[in-house]
């Protein structure tokens, strides 16, 4: 490294260099998320004996229920995107991932983990542990009067995050009791329980725990190994501290898509309708409807354009549980 200036001699010395700095950018695109289900007959009339809760509305009609899923199994698909999609352009800016049908690129953006640089494993989080991470995440944001870092995590990672602190604070003795007070409630009705969810760093710099379900209950977390105490899967005990502050006026972590396709869903009409969803206009059992089939279903089809940006992933860590 090239430090201060260099001490030359008294007299016919000569000029040397010095080193600069311009910004960078780094480079991302958005990826393409389609998903499809069809229904036949006359499955939008059909009822049970019992009550959906379909997004807090009760409801014996089977479709709407149907319809709530999708909506949430695709919103579950999205997230997963965001995080853990790989960015898939070689070298040389070609994408290799093809269409078999259209024989055109399918693009992947680089998600959430893979644009964070800083990575670490820990087996039993401490607080010596967590206080390092953080001291990481938050070392030289001169422009940043407060720091504003979310910890995206599992249930068992706010577990780890509110044991390593309560290790250390199970000692103190505060006035308020807030420590000592775990036990509220009348002789008969007790509670216990405290749980730490955020960490203020010396330099007023905040830490605050938000739970990521998708690492809980997603197809990732399906598909992971089991913690060997828990049994929880072991994708529940990342932790991702992100540094979602706004610099220059722009928040640093962005959403991202293409204009006027952020999401369309559309339906591909057949013989089968479908009530109360604002497609098709019809009224009684009389009626003419334009088909884009002749067959007796109806399909309806999602469209997203996604991706994220990470504006500055210097102050961004992630955080591996590994079992031994």
């Amino acid at each position: 490294s090239i430090t201060g200036g260099a001490n030359v001699s008294e007299s016919y010395s000569v000029g040397n260099e010095s080193n600069k700095q311009l910004p960078g950018k780094l480079k991302n695109q958005i990826g393409i998320l389609r998903k499809s289900y069809e229904i036949g007959g006359n499955v939008s009339n059909r009822t049970t004996t019992f009550h959906f809760n379909a997004g807090g509305k009760e409801t014996s009609y089977y479709l709407p229920f149907e319809e709530w899923q999708h909506e949430m199994n695709f919103k579950q698909d999205c997230e997963e995107s965001l995080w853990e999609s790989k960015y898939n352009r070689d070298i040389n800016g070609n994408i290799l991932t093809i269409d078999p049908d259209t024989q055109l690129p399918i693009p992947y953006g680089a998600g959430m983990k893979e644009q964070i640089p800083n990575r670490d494993t820990y087996g039993k989080l401490t607080l010596k542990k967590l206080k390092m991470i953080i001291s990481e995440v938050t070392y030289g944001a001169t422009d940043a009067e407060k720091m504003n870092i979310v910890l995206f995590t599992g249930m068992g990672g706010k577990e780890e995050f509110s044991d390593a602190i309560m290790s250390e604070a199970s000692g103190w003795s505060l006035y308020d009791g807030a420590l000592n007070g775990t036990i509220t409630g009348s002789p008969m009705n007790l509670v216990y329980g405290t749980a730490f969810t955020q960490y203020r760093h010396i330099d007023g710099h905040m830490v605050t725990v938000t739970h990521l379900p998708y690492l809980d209950f997603g197809g990732i977390a399906e598909s992971a190994p089991l913690h060997p105490v828990s049994g929880k899967p072991m994708t529940s005990y990342e932790m991702h501290f992100v540094d979602m502050s706004t610099y220059d006026g722009e928040n640093n972590v962005q959403l991202v898509s293409q204009k006027g396709r952020s999401l369309i869903r559309g339906i591909e009409q057949g013989m089968t309708l479908l009530k109360n969803l604002n497609y098709g206009n019809y009224n009684g059992n009389v009626m003419d409807i334009n088909l884009a089939t002749s067959q007796d279903k109806t399909a309806i089809h999602y469209l997203k354009t996604l991706g994220v940006a990470i504006r500055r992933n210097t102050h961004c860590f992630s955080l591996y549980c590994v079992a031994n």
